[in-house]
């Protein structure tokens, strides 16, 4: 649209879809994102089904998801939103404390009212900059739209994963890539009967989060997405998340000492380090190869002055966990 008046003209472009009654797929579908082709425009980056898959930029940056071709869990090709590059394109006036820049992709429509039991299925790997877990704004949600995309149920997503629990390999201060498949973490969730209707579309919104100086994002990478009857096998990998997850630190916060506990489900390799609050390693707990079992030291005054410390716990040097830990005086 251009309006015109004596002091010149200026233009406004709004991108709109149109829904159809008719669905593009029966049944679900799978997609892992290796068909794309390298453009020569954008190395390392592709195209994929655009004329199904739909792509929202919703502030017009230079940040949005795309496929890549150096980082997968299966294959060569999975989408990334580039959001470490969003320290320089976040939006300059977020809608909310700490929330920059919003971008979303959408499946095509499907009908699934003849499915049993339907699964929404995709594997991610997600590092965030921030040192400080109070600084994790960012967060991925996955809506659903009944009509084609015409609305969305923003009230009642499929799912929201934000702050450690959207974290899958630690804190990465420069420009992130999985470089395995531990990093990466399977998610399947169980659509609920409502959701499983003649013309149904899912989207992903992944924002970034803060803005300028306070923005810690980094980049988000997801692969195999699966609709359908058949959820995700995690394929094993999954042993080290659970390892990860239980990681415990307790009294916190501490007035004199404080008990560090963790379980190992296979053997490993190990790293338990203690950072300040800029990064700095200030003292390692274990390094060394430990067997299947449970775990446990304890940290207090006589190893550190008081203040605010992070535990990080890594596993063969890929898959990582921070705990925030105040040590009181």
């Amino acid at each position: 649209m251009v309006a015109h008046n004596a002091a010149g003209s200026d233009s406004l472009t709004k991108q709109v879809y149109v829904s159809s009654p008719t669905a593009q797929y029966v049944g679900g579908l799978t997609e892992g994102f290796e068909t794309a082709t390298e453009t020569s425009l954008t190395p390392f980056y592709a195209t994929f089904d655009t004329a199904n898959w739909i792509v929202s930029n919703l502030t017009g940056n230079t940040t949005e998801w795309t496929v890549n071709t150096y980082a997968a869990y299966t294959g060569t090709h999975s989408l990334v939103m580039n959001a470490y590059a969003g320290t320089l394109f976040k939006i300059n006036t977020p809608t909310d404390f700490g929330v920059g820049d919003v971008d979303e992709f959408m499946t095509p429509s499907m009908d699934l009212s003849s499915d049993g039991t339907a699964y929404l299925s995709f594997r991610y790997s997600y590092a965030t900059q921030a040192y400080d877990t109070a600084n994790i704004y960012e967060f991925l949600t996955i809506y659903y739209s009944l009509d084609c995309g015409a609305n969305w149920n923003t009230n009642n997503p499929i799912a929201k994963l934000s702050g450690t629990n959207l974290v899958t390999a630690g804190t990465v201060a420069g420009n992130f890539v999985p470089g395995s498949q531990a990093l990466w973490r399977t998610m399947n969730y169980t659509l609920p009967s409502y959701v499983k209707t003649s013309n149904v579309r899912f989207k992903w919104s992944f924002t970034a989060g803060g803005v300028g100086s306070s923005a810690y994002s980094n980049n988000m990478f997801l692969d195999d997405i699966s609709i359908g009857e058949t959820p995700l096998v995690p394929m094993g990998i999954e042993e080290n998340q659970l390892a990860l997850n239980s990681l415990k630190v307790f009294p916190n916060p501490a007035s004199e000492s404080a008990t560090i506990t963790y379980h190992m489900s296979s053997n490993q390799n190990v790293d338990l380090s203690v950072y300040d609050m800029l990064g700095n390693k200030v003292m390692n707990l274990v390094s060394q190869y430990q067997t299947e079992g449970d775990y446990s030291l304890n940290i207090g005054k006589q190893n550190l002055s008081a203040g605010l410390y992070f535990i990080r716990l890594s596993l063969d040097n890929k898959a990582s966990i921070l705990k925030k830990f105040i040590l009181m005086n």
